[in-house]
């Protein structure tokens, strides 16, 4: 059987699922103001999205290097932390509307007293539109 995790190619998906990991462990109130987390030049970085998020981050750092040790990020020397300044991006999903359905009010049972050939004919051609669906 072959073991992806050793393979260079697949390096980025073994740091992601040690990420994933860290991010399990981490405590609720440091886990719930990550908005997304990522490494570049042995630095942690943590997108936050709250300001409030940074003192937490700020105050548990010590925290955080040592759960990575635990982890096995021996190569990660810091984090960082910062607010993004982007919108979130939410993923458009199309709502199902449902129509309701209505009880038949007409049922082309009326008195046509147009005066106008015009209208008269109209009025003619929504009663049969409406006989015909019945």
């Amino acid at each position: 059987m072959y073991n992806f995790t050793n393979d260079k190619r697949y390096k980025k998906v073994k740091i992601q699922t040690k990420l994933d990991k860290l991010l399990n462990i981490l405590p609720v109130n440091l886990k719930s103001g990550v908005e997304f987390f990522y490494t570049k030049n042995n630095i942690l970085f943590f997108v936050l999205n709250h300001q409030m998020y940074k003192n937490e981050f700020k105050h548990n750092s010590m925290l955080i290097l040592s759960l990575l040790r635990e982890i096995g990020f021996e190569n990660i020397k810091d984090i960082k932390y910062f607010v993004t300044n982007k919108p979130k991006i939410k993923k458009f999903k199309p709502k199902m509307v449902e129509y309701p359905q209505y009880k038949r009010v007409s049922y082309g049972i009326f008195d046509n007293l147009a005066s106008n050939r015009l209208v008269f004919e109209k009025f003619e051609q929504i009663r049969e539109l409406i006989k015909e669906k019945i």
